[in-house]
């Protein structure tokens, strides 16, 4: 299935479960227990319940929307429930909190998405408590896992500190994907969403005023997203949001203005600074994409180039409906594209025994050492 045919499909499927009311039933899990009496914490849309599945801890998450609300606002919180159920499910990558289910049990008639517990609470908390020397791995996951919603054509839509957890593993994942939108490629190519809500410190200056921009709408995109890593950036070197000290009404001004956060104490990189200035840029074609930034930021805090062991096959296949894989001679690193528009993999004769695949989504690598010339991708 191409991209453009996994949008489609994924666009009807979230059409038709918002015009019928009804979810996917694969998504929905049971046998959740223990769950708290008060919630832990609020964001985005709900309220975060600790809860226990599978002998394992979960996060509950439920919209905020009272019972009591008028049958439009109920009608619009599911339309917003959907959207971020079924486009969290679409995401499997070692960098996102993973979607486990959707509960019905438990606050009916509320539903509710279920997700690990991170115990280890947001980036910030983990920050405070083990301070900044790990700020730059951090920033490298959260740009691998930016760079995955890109690559499927999605946009987060809230990037900031406390939308990205800390995993068991001490890994960074992104979460919340209550403003996350998507693109018809076959037309813009740009993934995008127009919900207004949103955390304006993070907020681009299209965003802020469209129409100084020839837009006329608000419209998230990737660039928009890239923006906020930078601010997140900022939060993660000095544990604060970006213009700490000004209200909001005085952020929005400044933004406009052309001003940008001032350099933290703490970020003794100039090379990082000088790609958060990138992408701070006043016109959103200018910042860089986010998956450049993954790969300076692979470089930066000094992650192997080589991701997984080294492997001796007689062939390999690899599934890769969406052509994301480049194969690279090790003889010169010169690169090739080998793919079909009729298969689902590639096929190909090569002259020579090693080879590199590069995953540009996820910055990582694969070297392979083949016992024959033919290597099915």
């Amino acid at each position: 299935m191409s991209q453009a045919d996994a949008w489609r499909t994924h666009h009807l499927i979230l059409k038709l479960s918002q015009s019928s009311n009804i979810l996917p039933s694969p998504l929905f899990i049971g046998n959740i227990s223990e769950c708290d009496r008060f919630f832990r914490r609020s964001g985005g849309y709900g309220e975060i319940y600790r809860a226990s599945y599978q002998e394992r801890a979960v996060a509950l998450k439920r919209l905020s929307t009272p019972i009591t609300a008028d049958l439009d606002v109920q009608r619009r919180a599911r339309i917003r429930f959907c959207q971020e159920a079924l486009t969290w499910r679409r995401l499997q990558h070692k960098f996102i909190v993973p979607l486990l289910g959707i509960d019905r049990d438990t606050f009916p008639p509320y539903l509710v998405m279920v997700s690990p517990w991170m115990e280890h609470g947001t980036v910030l908390d983990y920050i405070k408590t083990n301070g900044t020397d790990c700020v730059e791995r951090l920033l490298f996951e959260v740009a691998q896992g930016l760079a995955h919603l890109h690559s499927m054509n999605i946009v987060h839509g809230d990037l900031r500190g406390a939308n990205i957890l800390i995993n068991d593993d001490l890994h960074a994942c992104l979460t919340d994907f209550g403003l996350s939108g998507f693109s018809d490629t076959t037309e813009t190519g740009t993934a995008s969403t127009s919900n207004r809500a949103g955390s304006l410190r993070w907020m681009a200056p299209e965003l802020i005023d469209p129409p100084r921009f020839g837009r006329k709408h608000f419209l998230r995109t990737t660039a928009s997203d890239a923006y906020a890593f930078a601010c997140v950036c900022i939060e993660l070197y000095t544990g604060s949001p970006p213009f700490l000290g000004l209200c909001e009404g005085s952020v929005l001004l400044q933004v406009i203005a052309g001003h940008r956060p001032s350099r933290p104490d703490d970020l003794d990189s100039d090379a990082l600074w000088n790609r958060m200035a990138a992408l701070w840029a006043e016109d959103p074609e200018a910042r860089p994409s986010i998956t450049s930034i993954a790969e300076f930021m692979r470089d930066l805090c000094g992650a192997p180039k080589e991701h997984i062991e080294e492997s001796t096959i007689d062939s390999l296949h690899i599934m890769d409906p969406f052509r994301n894989l480049d194969v690279i001679s090790e003889a010169g690193f010169s690169t090739s594209s080998y793919a079909s528009t009729n298969s689902d993999f590639w096929r190909r004769n090569f002259p020579r025994r090693f080879f590199v695949l590069k995953c540009p989504n996820e910055v990582r690598f694969v070297r392979l050492k083949l016992n024959t010339k033919l290597i099915s991708v």
